[in-house]
């Protein structure tokens, strides 16, 4: 993942709106950058602006390419792409649990042992630490 994608998604993370206005970012609200994410957003201003360029109106700011023509849609972030596409451009691929982080149990309050499950294992992805993901 590159800078300009680990930023919008931290940006997204913390409810800021990002529109590109000709070379200018608009960044909303303000009030919850810190001078470290902004800085970061500085010096990374042109890989933000030609990142944003290149995704698709439909998308959303955590959506990106990983190679030409290759994107990873997040549709909970509000991506539309997917859903325009037929489903033969879509591909399902294995990737790591975000909740266990592929460690397949997990020490949360719902997957600790005595809880909803007896075993300790990650509910989310059933101790298998994968989960599927889309990718088009």
């Amino acid at each position: 993942m590159s800078a300009a994608v680990e930023i919008l998604a931290e940006l997204q993370r913390r409810g800021v709106s990002v529109a590109v206005e000709g070379d200018t970012l608009c960044l909303r609200p303000k009030k919850v950058l810190d001078e470290a994410l902004l800085a970061r957003v500085r010096e990374s201003k042109l890989a933000l602006l030609e990142t944003l360029r290149k995704c698709p109106a439909t998308c959303s700011a955590q959506c990106y390419e990983v190679e030409t023509d290759l994107w990873i849609h997040r549709p909970w972030a509000g991506c539309t792409t997917s859903k325009s596409k037929a489903s033969t451009d879509i591909r399902k691929v294995s990737m790591t649990c975000w909740h266990c982080k592929g460690e397949r149990r997990c020490c949360c309050s719902t997957c600790a042992p005595g809880s909803l499950v007896e075993s300790g294992e990650c509910i989310a992805c059933g101790g298998t630490g994968q989960l599927w993901g889309w990718i088009q």
